[in-house]
């Protein structure tokens, strides 16, 4: 929970309407019983009556389409984040992800007056200053951002990329209430210890404040456009950085046809072969080269440019691979190609991490019987997507999740090769990757890289070899001292507790009407006044508040 924080959820309470409208549509579509089973029930009886008229809901409607309705009708913030799920089939099931695809974060444009006024207030100059020709119609509109076509003063043409406007509050208290909705799911829903909602929550949380600042898309261009400086087969648009801010991004607009658009046509013009080897090479070199690759490499987002070049829009979602996992993601691939089974499941390990893995022997057995299948193919007759599919099954299954960056990275090879494919059928993405693991292979024995490695190791050990007298010096100390603590943490005692302190409280009760009832009888016998009919009224009054205790704690026993 670090940028989301507790403290900011508390501020929910400034947004009780939304947060209203998120349980009315829950309960709209029939998921009453998990705001009750959640404990999520502060504003439910309003809520409810609303929701019941409104509720228009087919009885066999399946759990899938009612989810994928209460996303569309949260809106921006609930959609986006639905669309996030739909790549995760390590944590949802195959119908849920095959429903929340049908997704769209397509709205209605702003207007382009609206537009212009907020390109001038964050640009700080009129846009008559800045352009010959502004079309004030937007070439296309989602739910964050709108883009425009426009001309430069020097005549350059561009395409200005425009924040919606009040987009980032809307999704801040979005954030803010789901961070909260996921927090009290994970604490009363024992089920949920797997999906882990509050890490889901978070993730996504740090990738939409990623697309909501334009600044770091700007900077992800200038870093892919370096990288493919010299490639001419590869077009990267010019940013114009004076003309950009967390709101405002304009690049050059680049002529062409997106990949979607010529998949369905036949044009004779193109080498579709030419274009899949082009595009698959650059994503693989993006990977295992540059360690830096587009995040969200759809048919959409890649326009197909004359002389068969590759131009990748959409600079937002941006994949990074940094020394371990850009050694483990090499390690997985090496050990398909090379067959080595060991380093296979070193490497999936790795890449994941474990919630609750039962039998690690039968989940290297099943990922070694994976592996024995490929073994006498040919390479060319391996296809990788189903593979990738195969291992996600094999991890899922054992309780394993992937991490979020490598099945960003696994997601954007199946989605290249299902590209590949598609532009013709005798692609094989494995054959593409062999000069890529001969070159990992050679850096992996390198001499500079293993000298470079033993000097790192030299020197920490040197380090810590260095502070170990101080490090046990200062143990020593806060031993004698009482001040090193050691911190416990249950789990699974509190059904356990929670009975032990009903246990208490009913013996309490007991004493305390055992108590009255003798204290009482002492009070009648020695005739305490005030007196009625000669019995003390303090001792009848005592033996009166024993008798109701009592008779309620035979009840609560019963019950019980």
């Amino acid at each position: 929970m670090n940028i989301y924080s507790l403290t900011k959820i508390g501020k929910r309470y400034r947004n009780i309407a939304r947060y209203r409208q998120i349980i009315y549509v829950l309960i709209k579509y029939g998921f009453e019983d998990l705001i009750h089973r959640s404990k999520i029930s502060k504003y439910i009886d309003y809520s409810r009556r609303l929701a019941n008229k409104e509720a228009n809901i087919e009885p066999d409607t399946s759990t899938e389409v009612r989810i994928r309705k209460v996303f569309e009708e949260l809106g921006t913030t609930f959609i986006k984040f639905g669309q996030i799920l739909s790549s995760r089939p390590d944590i949802f099931h195959e119908g849920l992800i095959q429903e929340l695809k049908k997704l769209q974060d397509s709205v209605p444009s702003f207007p382009g007056e609206e537009a212009i006024q907020l390109f001038e207030n964050e640009i700080n100059k009129r846009i008559e200053d800045v352009f010959d020709y502004f079309d004030p119609i937007p070439l296309a509109s989602a739910s964050i951002a709108q883009v425009h076509r426009a001309k430069l003063k020097n005549g350059h043409n561009v395409v200005v990329k425009i924040q919606r406007p009040g987009i980032k509050k809307l999704i801040d208290v979005d954030i803010e209430i789901m961070q909260h909705l996921a927090l009290i799911i994970e604490r009363n829903l024992p089920e949920a210890k797997y999906i882990r909602p509050m890490d889901l929550i978070e993730e996504f949380a740090i990738s939409i404040e990623k697309e909501l600042d334009f600044t770091i898309e700007a900077s992800n261009l200038e870093r892919f456009s370096a990288n493919f400086k010299n490639d001419e087969n590869i077009v990267v648009p010019q940013l114009y950085k004076k003309y950009c801010s967390e709101k405002i991004l304009t690049m050059e607009y680049i002529e062409g046809k997106k990949l979607n658009e010529f998949l369905s046509e036949n044009i004779s013009t193109f080498d579709r072969r030419e274009i899949a080897d082009r595009g698959s090479e650059a994503i693989l070199k993006q990977i295992f080269i540059d360690g830096f690759f587009h995040g969200d490499p759809h048919p959409g987002n890649i326009l197909i440019l004359n002389g068969n070049k590759i131009c990748f829009l959409d600079y937002g979602i941006m994949g990074k691979l940094y020394g371990k996992s850009k050694e483990d993601v090499s390690d997985l691939i090496i050990s398909i190609i090379k067959d080595d089974n060991k380093l296979l499941i070193k490497s999936l390990i790795n890449l994941s991490y474990s919630c609750d893995l039962s039998d690690k022997d039968k989940f290297e057995r099943e990922v070694c019987d994976l592996a024995d299948e490929i073994k006498y193919k040919n390479i060319k007759d391996i296809n990788l997507t189903k593979l990738f599919q195969r291992l996600i099954k094999i991890i899922v299954n054992h309780k394993y999740r992937i991490k979020s960056n490598f099945y960003l990275l696994m997601k954007t090879i199946i989605t290249m090769d299902g590209i590949g494919r598609e532009l013709y059928p005798e692609f094989n993405l494995v054959l593409k990757l062999e000069p890529f693991v001969k070159e990992l292979l050679k850096n992996k024995i390198k001499p500079s890289r293993i000298f470079d490695e033993s000097k790192s190791f030299t020197l920490d050990l040197i380090d810590l070899i260095k502070s170990f007298p101080e490090n046990l010096s200062e143990i020593i100390t806060k031993i004698k001292s009482g001040k090193i603590h050691i911190e416990m943490e249950h789990k699974g005692l509190d059904n356990l507790i929670e009975r032990f302190e009903a246990t208490y409280n009913r013996v309490i009760i007991a004493i305390i009407v055992a108590s009255l009832f003798v204290s009482s009888s002492l009070i009648i016998l020695s005739k305490i006044p005030p007196t009625w009919h000669d019995i003390s009224v303090i001792g009848i009054t005592g033996f009166f508040i024993a008798s109701i205790l009592g008779i309620i704690l035979i009840i609560k026993i019963i019950k019980k």
